[in-house]
């Protein structure tokens, strides 16, 4: 799906804690390498083997495109949900490795060939991550009304949101273009050009329909339409249906965007939403567990229908 915005229109959930702590161990060894001291080589297997410490224990999360899985340390089944997970040494986890039982214990060895490996033994305490409602509420709508609350819509309808506040803070919405593998920025968006500046500070209890066009506000004056693309007739692929996810992430301090580029579609009328791979924005996603442990996170799956 694209959604576009209009510009003269004119033109599962979650803030994060941890649970009490267990003890893990594990062993984690690989190649020497050359660009790196042998101290930085055992301190990065050090590090590698709590990673691995934390998978073996609390199972091991895997992106694929725009979705995130755990694969269960206990069962070989891929679950998704809405839980944001922690990004550490390169891997995205579902726990964190808090402190040492135990001083880590490396080695160094020669394997049959001649190469030089090191390795590494920790054993500590770590938690899983669990997750609860967040303080906010997202409707997705048809028109700025409650009785237009919805996740069915029809090509070239409108596409509102309603937000809710709990608390203080700063929202910021993105949504998955499947068909083209990129994650799009549609909530704040700011263009001194086009004269367009989206407000993302709520109060807490605010209430507002988000891409109504600035009618009733100014925290968003453009807005949305929900769209499947231009009907081609002499393909019989052309869809006539497609599922698509929105995210919404709410912070009591404002956010550092990722490093997104400006659309490859642009045209003169529209206002160009800013995008990035859908592998990198999830990527991202969970960097911010690390860096913001106050974070809300919530997305949801909806509908569009070709009429």
């Amino acid at each position: 799906m694209r959604l576009f915005l209009a510009v003269l229109l004119l033109a599962g959930s979650t803030a994060l804690f941890a649970q009490k702590p267990l003890q893990v161990k594990a062993t984690y060894s690989f190649m020497v390498r050359e660009d790196l001291t042998l101290t930085e080589n055992k301190e990065m297997a050090i590090r590698l083997a709590k990673v691995q410490s934390v998978k073996d224990h609390f199972g091991e999360v895997l992106i694929q495109g725009n979705s995130t899985f755990l694969m269960s340390s206990t069962s070989g089944d891929p679950k998704e949900n809405k839980q944001l997970y922690l990004f550490s040494s390169e891997s995205i986890l579902n726990g964190e490795y808090l402190r040492d039982l135990e001083p880590p214990k490396t080695k160094t060895y020669t394997d049959t060939q001649g190469k030089l490996w090191v390795e590494a033994r920790v054993l500590g305490l770590a938690s899983a991550l669990e997750h609860k409602e967040p303080t906010f509420t997202a409707k997705l709508a048809h028109c700025p009304e409650e009785k237009c609350i919805t996740n069915q819509f029809t090509n070239g309808q409108d596409f509102l949101v309603q937000f809710q506040a709990g608390r203080s803070g700063y929202l910021y919405v993105f949504l998955d273009d499947v068909s083209e593998n990129k994650t799009q920025l549609v909530f704040p968006v700011n263009n001194e050009e086009l004269r367009i500046m989206s407000d993302p500070y709520f109060n807490p209890n605010e209430r507002v329909w988000l891409f109504d066009g600035g009618t009733l506000h100014t925290k968003s004056p453009y807005s949305i339409v929900a769209d499947l693309g231009t009907p081609d007739a002499m393909s019989a692929g052309t869809k006539q249906e497609r599922i698509n996810k929105i995210y919404f992430i709410f912070a009591p301090q404002p956010l550092k965007l990722p490093s997104f580029q400006a659309s490859g579609t642009a045209s003169t009328e529209l206002a160009q939403l800013d995008e990035m791979p859908l592998e990198n924005f999830q990527a991202w996603l969970h960097k911010l567990r690390a860096i913001n442990k106050d974070l809300e996170y919530y997305w949801e799956l909806f509908t569009v229908k070709r009429s």
